[in-house]
C-alpha cells in the first residue's frame, strides 16, 4: 500500500519544477527525557550566559561557562561552594588557576584568597602569579620570619561570635591532639572557661587577646567563680583537665608551630588586594600545621568580609583534604551558612572520595557544594563513590575512568553532568603550568613573568 503524499506544490511558471512534499507519516509523541536514548552520550543543559568561561562541551562543541555567584543569585544552585575531584595529573590545577583565580579577577567586585600548599623552588606555586598581579603574598614559616595569624583576633570574634571563636579554638586543640576530640565533660569545659578568662584579662589590659592568655589560664582553678561550688575532688579533676589541654597547646602550637599563631596577627595581613596567597608550602606535610592555617585563615577571612561587604570571594584550597575531614571540617561546616551570606565560595580540590569513612563530617562537606568538576578516577571504588555521592548514572560513572587530561564531568545543581574540555589561552598555559621550567618560557606577545601586570577590571 503506497504511503500518503503531502500537498502538491508548484515553483515558478515551469511545470518541470512541480513536485511533491515528503510522504506524510503519523507522528509518535515523546518527551525530551525519552528522547535522550537517541543519543546515549552525556547530555547537559546550556550553561550560564553570564558565567566565567570554562571550556567547550565535548558533545556539541558549544562554549561552557559557569559562575557560582551568578548561579547562586539566580537560584540555580543553593550553595556557591565548589568541589574538584581527580587523580594527580588529570588537570585540576589548571582549571582552578584559570576558572577560579585568573578569570574571576577580570570581573568587578571579585577577589581570590588561595591557601598555597604545593612547593615549587622553595615557595608556593601561586607565589609568582601573586607577585605578577600585584597581590598580597603571606609566607607562613615555623620559627619566625613569616606571617602570624591570631585565632583570638577580634575580627574573628566579630564574625563568628564567642561561640564560633571558641569552636575554632577547640578545633585547633582537637587537631593538635591528632584529630581526637577533647573530653567533652572536663577538657572542653576547662578550655571554655580559660577562653572566657583570656578575653577578660586582655580587655582589662586594653590589648588583643592571644593564645598565651588561654594557656596561662588553663589548669588554674583558684578564683574561678564557675567552679566555686565544686568539691575538692571535682576541682582537682578540672585542674588536671586544664593541665592536659595546656600541655597539648604548648607542645604543638607554641613549640612545633612557633611563629604561626603565638601572638597578634601580623600588621601586613589584609584583604586590600584582589589576589591573596597564604604560602604554606614550607610547613610540614604531616601534622596539624596546614590544617590549622587553613582554619584560622578562613575564619579571619569571614571577619574581613563581615566588615567589607560586596566582594564575591573564592577561598581556594588546592590540597583540600584537611578542609573536608576531621575537626577543621566540622568547624568550617558550621560556618557554611555565614560564608554564603557574606559572599564566600569555598573551592576545594581533593583526589579520592572512597577514603572518607561512613558517618564522617567530611561527607556533609563533600555533599554541600553544588558545582562539581569530576576529573579522571582510575580506581573502581572511587568511581563508585562519585556515583553514590553525586547521583551519577552508569554512563557518567564509566566515563570517569576514561577521561583524557584536561577533560572532566561538570555538574551544576540538579543538571545532568556535561563532558567538558577545559580550554586555556597561550598566556594562561604559561601562567598556570605547574612545571617550573615551563613557567620560565613566555609565549610571543606576552609580558615576561618578571614584569608585573595590572589585574583587569
Amino acid at each position: 500500500m503506497p504511503l500518503p503524499q503531502g500537498p502538491k506544490v508548484r515553483r515558478g511558471t515551469l511545470r518541470i519544477r512541480d513536485g511533491w512534499y515528503a510522504p506524510l507519516v503519523s507522528p509518535a509523541p515523546t518527551t525530551t527525557r525519552q528522547g535522550e536514548i537517541l543519543n546515549p552520550a552525556l547530555i547537559g543543559e546550556p550553561t550560564d550566559a553570564e558565567g566565567v568561561p570554562i571550556g567547550r562541551d565535548m558533545l556539541s562543541g558549544a562554549p561552557v561557562a559557569h559562575d557560582p555567584f551568578t548561579a547562586y543569585a539566580t537560584k540555580q544552585i543553593t550553595s556557591p561552594s565548589v568541589l574538584v575531584i581527580g587523580i594527580i595529573g588529570s588537570g585540576k590545577s589548571s582549571l582552578l588557576k584559570t576558572a577560579y583565580v585568573l578569570r574571576p579577577l577580570a570581573l568587578k567586585a571579585r577577589r581570590c584568597v588561595v591557601v598555597d600548599r604545593k612547593d615549587r623552588d622553595g615557595e608556593g606555586e601561586y607565589s609568582e602569579l601573586t607577585r605578577r598581579y600585584k597581590g598580597a603574598l603571606f609566607q607562613m614559616r615555623i620559627g619566625g620570619g613569616g606571617t602570624r595569624l591570631n585565632p583570638l583576633d577580634p575580627q574573628i570574634l566579630a564574625a563568628l561570635g564567642a561561640s564560633g571563636q571558641f569552636g575554632l579554638l577547640k578545633a585547633i586543640a582537637d587537631r593538635a591532639n591528632d584529630g581526637a576530640a577533647l573530653d567533652p565533660k572536663w577538657e572542653k569545659e576547662a578550655l571554655r572557661v580559660a577562653y572566657r578568662r583570656a578575653l577578660g584579662v586582655a580587655e582589662a589590659a586594653g590589648r588583643v587577646p592571644v593564645l598565651a592568655d588561654v594557656t596561662g589560664a588553663l589548669g588554674v582553678v583558684d578564683g574561678v567563680e564557675a567552679w566555686a561550688s565544686y568539691s575538692p575532688a571535682a576541682r582537682d579533676r578540672m585542674h588536671q583537665a586544664g593541665l592536659s589541654v595546656k600541655h597539648l597547646l604548648n607542645g604543638v602550637v607554641a613549640d612545633e608551630l612557633e611563629g604561626l599563631f603565638d601572638g597578634p596577627t601580623s600588621e601586613e595581613v589584609s584583604l586590600s588586594s584582589r589576589l591573596t596567597s597564604f604560602d604554606i608550602s614550607q610547613l610540614p606535610k604531616d601534622g596539624p600545621a596546614t590544617a590549622l592555617v587553613q582554619a584560622v585563615a578562613h575564619a579571619w577571612l569571614l571577619g574581613t568580609l563581615r566588615k567589607e561587604r560586596g566582594m564575591g570571594t573564592n577561598f581556594l584550597a588546592e590540597e583540600g583534604w584537611e578542609m573536608v575531614s576531621g575537626p577543621v571540617a566540622e568547624q568550617m561546616n558550621a560556618n557554611q551558612m555565614l560564608a554564603r551570606g557574606l559572599g564566600l565560595s569555598n573551592v576545594v580540590a581533593i583526589h579520592h572520595l572512597s577514603q572518607i569513612p561512613g558517618g564522617s563530617a567530611a561527607l556533609s562537606m563533600v555533599k554541600e557544594p553544588q558545582t562539581l568538576h569530576l576529573y579522571r578516577q582510575d580506581r573502581l571504588e572511587d568511581r563508585e563513590a562519585c556515583a553514590r555521592f553525586f547521583d551519577l548514572d552508569e554512563t557518567a560513572t564509566e566515563k570517569l575512568g576514561n577521561l583524557d587530561q584536561g577533560e572532566h564531568l561538570m555538574k551544576v545543581g540538579l543538571r545532568p553532568p556535561m563532558h567538558v574540555q577545559h580550554v586555556r589561552s597561550s598566556l594562561e598555559e604559561v601562567l598556570t603550568e605547574t612545571d617550573s621550567a615551563m613557567l620560565r618560557e613566555t609565549p610571543s606577545g606576552a609580558a615576561p613573568l618578571g614584569e608585573t601586570a595590572e589585574v583587569p577590571v
